[in-house]
């Protein structure tokens, strides 16, 4: 949302309603400023960020920035990466999401090293309702300062074996799918 054209396509993709939003900043959140926006919120939301008002302000902001005087200038204005929240994979009720790591040591000839990464388990048991931001994303790990879960950070092996019991999946899944995914 960097851009008039990107505000007004998510504007125009939030009127329909129907599935929430995740707002992300696009550079370096690792986790804070990510909000989740309920299908009922999420148009409000595209209006008061990308609207007639935030148009308004911006050019308050850019009239006030060329009388300044010389000196330090404010931070840039925060871009944001609007995405369509999907249905989330859940074990035991809580939402499951997969992290996997590439490095890229080299390009010519190429060298690159993979990890299957971990798999992480939000703290709070999933509905599409909740407030809990930490029911919905899963780089917050606190209420209110306090650490939450033992349980957050999953191996592969782990996850396998609850998609087996839970979801019924062949002991071949995470090998045959998820990996060929990754």
């Amino acid at each position: 949302l960097s851009s008039p054209a990107e505000c007004a396509q998510w504007m125009e993709a939030t009127k329909a309603g129907g599935h929430g939003w995740m707002l992300k900043p696009t550079v370096g959140s690792f986790g804070r400023g990510i909000t989740y926006l309920p299908p009922d919120k999420a148009h409000a939301e595209a209006l008061e960020r990308c609207g007639a008002g935030a148009r308004r302000r911006r050019s308050l902001r850019r009239r006030r920035l060329l009388q300044q005087k010389p000196g330090p200038r404010p931070q840039p204005r925060r871009s944001w990466l609007a995405m369509r929240y999907v249905p989330p994979m859940l074990v035991g009720g809580h939402k499951v999401e997969l992290r996997s790591y590439l490095l890229i040591a080299r390009t010519r000839p190429l060298l690159a090293f993979t990890h299957e990464g971990i798999a992480r388990r939000a703290d709070f048991a999933y509905d599409a309702a909740s407030s809990k931001p930490a029911a919905h994303i899963l780089n917050l790990r606190y209420d209110g300062g306090k650490m939450l879960g033992d349980d957050h950070f999953w191996s592969w092996r782990k996850l396998g074996r609850a998609l087996r019991t839970e979801h019924r999946l062949g002991p071949e899944h995470m090998e045959t799918v998820v990996r060929a995914e990754v």
